[in-house]
């Protein structure tokens, strides 16, 4: 359980109260023994009314077994589909803070600054990744959820020769990857809203990138299912931020440290390998890695 504890952010008043239940089920091993509290969240958007208990109020489980810390009164899919029909767009849920009009930077500055702060950050994670992967060939490989134009033109940069998709649900992503056509990269159609659902026929891929999704599973389960069905047999993961702990984000549903998650890896793949990303650690990070450093992790059977 250890180390699932060691961010300050547990530590404050609100979330001190923890009582031992047995009625919840933990999405990693199916414990139902847990350390639980009850709180409040903090959206960051204006809650539709018809959700606005869901989105406001949680109770979140440390399992006594494996160690997970996570939110125990999950969403269904039916309430996660009506949240986003309500919503709109993952974008009208979100500050945005570097789409922000203001006095001291112009709209098209904080777009480029953004575009360049998560060029750099890709490029050094999947550098990282190559050479913890350097034997592996990737024709085909499916991005999901790469957020921004930048982190696909840093993985182009560095597989050139590879047949790139990408499947995204920000309105903002999307219309910066479709707005440069001849970069050739391919939309795939499906849902990544807390749960996945891609339908890719008989494609196949040698490489998929999972950038911060697991972190929002409503069925972490159903996920990998769907997540192992789009690889090719010698196909591997690659799995970006999703080690973070923000108990206050109403999205977020599995607080993972570098121990849970790649514990919970172990036991759906034949491989696994930690490997560090050369990305600073912010405060909802600090504390969850081995030795203090952010890292990624690559996954294959």
């Amino acid at each position: 359980m250890l180390p699932s504890l060691p961010t300050s952010y547990l530590a404050e008043s609100l979330y001190g109260h923890w009582e031992i239940q047995n009625n919840s089920h933990c999405p990693c091993c199916g414990c139902s023994d847990s350390l639980s509290v009850s709180h409040e969240l903090k959206p960051d958007f204006h809650p539709p009314f018809q959700l606005v208990d869901r989105l406001t109020q949680a109770t979140s489980s440390i399992c006594l077994l494996c160690g997970h810390l996570y939110r125990s009164d999950i969403y269904s899919r039916e309430e996660i589909d009506t949240l986003f029909s309500l919503l709109v767009n993952k974008d009208d849920s979100t500050t945005g803070n570097y789409l922000d009009h203001n006095a001291q930077h112009s709209f098209s500055e904080k777009i480029n600054s953004y575009n360049f702060r998560e060029m750099e950050l890709w490029r050094n994670r999947i550098e990282e990744f190559s050479i913890s992967a350097p034997d592996k060939v990737f024709k085909d490989i499916l991005f999901i959820r790469p957020a921004s134009l930048s982190s696909l033109k840093a993985l182009k940069a560095r597989y050139p020769d590879s047949n790139i998709y990408w499947i995204d649900y920000s309105r903002f992503a999307i219309q910066q990857i479709l707005s440069e056509p001849t970069l050739g990269y391919l939309e795939i159609r499906g849902s990544i809203n807390s749960y996945l659902d891609i339908n890719i026929g008989h494609l196949r891929f040698d490489l998929v990138i999972v950038n911060h999704c697991l972190q929002h599973s409503i069925s972490l389960s159903d996920d990998l299912a769907c997540l192992k069905n789009l690889a090719k047999k010698e196909g591997c993961f690659l799995f970006a931020n999703e080690v973070n702990r923000k108990l206050h984000n109403p999205f977020h549903t599995n607080h993972f440290s570098e121990y849970t998650l790649t514990n919970y890896l172990r036991n759906n793949f034949t491989t696994t390998l930690s490997f560090p990303n050369n990305i600073p650690l912010d405060v909802f990070k600090q504390g969850l890695f081995a030795g203090g450093i952010n890292k990624d992790i690559l996954a294959y059977s």
